[in-house]
């Protein structure tokens, strides 16, 4: 069984929308920093609501659109085929079927060395790690 996991993409960077608010904007505090000038330090958030997803403006100086149209502070529903605007930057949000644990596998032991300055191995390490069936490189989805 699979559940459906929401990516936020803008300015090269990529994270997942969680069950908590996900907000998007200049400040340190953000989920997602953009360094823009068109958006605010606090700009908007997203947030899983069930299956979907929805947006809210938070204030912001330059406005957050859905489609052309401006989100105000209560929230829209959003999809992958919406068009997202935080400011000037295009905002992309994509879905994908997330493996349940059942999916997962546990990978064969890795072992990785510690090197001294003269790159010579001094310690070796055994993990345990989980990845989902379909890890690509860095043990990303998709």
């Amino acid at each position: 069984m699979s559940t459906i996991s929401y990516r936020v993409e803008a300015a090269g960077k990529s994270a997942v929308v969680g069950a908590t608010e996900f907000v998007i904007g200049r400040s340190l505090y953000c989920t997602m920093v953009v360094d823009d000038p068109s958006v605010s330090r606090l700009h908007a958030s997203l947030r899983r609501v069930g299956e979907g997803c929805e947006i809210r403006d938070l204030g912001s100086s330059n406005g957050t659109f859905v489609n052309g149209n401006k989100v105000g502070e209560e929230p829209v529903r959003v999809t992958p085929h919406d068009e997202i605007r935080v400011g000037s930057l295009q905002v992309r949000l994509t879905e994908s079927a997330e493996p349940s644990r059942e999916q997962t596998r546990t990978s064969p032991h890795m072992y990785s060395a510690m090197h001294t300055e003269d790159d010579s191995p001094t310690q070796a390490i055994r993990t345990d790690l989980k990845f989902p069936r379909d890890a690509g490189p860095g043990g990303k989805s998709g």
